[in-house]
């Protein structure tokens, strides 16, 4: 297992392929990570402690399966101090055949307050034949503190479809743009900027793995 403290502001975008791996992030006191995860073809697991007060972190991963090519990912949040916030999103892109089991967590451990953890997954179905299983869990020990997670697998919005394609794109071009806004939003999320080089890299790995050239 990797330990990796952090401490004042960081920023991390990792790209995982192949690998197992598991990590657990220690943000300390007055400190924040925003962290940015694009993850095919491995087992990973990531446990993020907000341990001294005011710690605060956003963790994103974009989760990428297609062709029988099995991915687990869990990743549990654990606020373990006053006026601390874990916010969690898990974005699966599943291509035909996909095989995922993605799980996500949040911890408030007692005697606390002022904490806030928040677990949001979402599994975009992009193909036929896809096997996604999906766990979010919720473990909550204080009263003084705000908390939530949802799950939900959805197809890209027909209605939006409909709409582009009625203004003149074909279907793969409007299948493009919305995954795009996905992608988009989690590289806002993580703070990378919309001009950064980091930004593009993000954006070009998905779509080349999903087979959608250039977004």
């Amino acid at each position: 297992m990797q330990i990796q403290t952090i401490e004042s502001s960081q920023q991390i975008v990792e790209y995982i392929h192949g690998q197992t791996v598991q990590r657990t992030l220690n943000v300390q006191e007055k400190s924040e990570l925003k962290a940015l995860f694009v993850i095919d073809n491995a087992e990973v697991v990531l446990d993020i402690h907000a341990k001294g007060q005011e710690a605060k972190a956003e963790v994103i991963c974009l989760i990428l399966s297609k062709e029988k090519q099995h991915i687990s990912v869990k990743v549990n949040g654990k606020l373990q101090a006053d006026n601390t916030s874990i916010n969690i999103h898990l974005i699966s892109f599943l291509g035909d055949q996909a095989d995922a089991h993605v799980d996500g967590g949040v911890t408030i451990v007692p005697n606390i307050k002022q904490a806030s953890g928040h677990l949001l997954e979402e599994n975009i179905v992009l193909g036929k034949k896809v096997k996604v299983k999906t766990l979010p869990m919720l473990d909550v020990h204080s009263a003084d503190v705000s908390a939530s997670h949802g799950a939900r697998i959805d197809k890209l919005d027909e209605a939006k479809l409909f709409y582009m394609m009625a203004k003149g794109l074909d279907k793969k071009s409007s299948q493009k743009l919305i995954v795009e806004g996905y992608l988009q939003r989690a590289c806002d999320e993580a703070g990378i900027g919309p001009e950064s080089d980091e930004r593009s890299k993000v954006i070009s790995t998905v779509s080349d793995y999903l087979g959608m050239g250039d977004l």
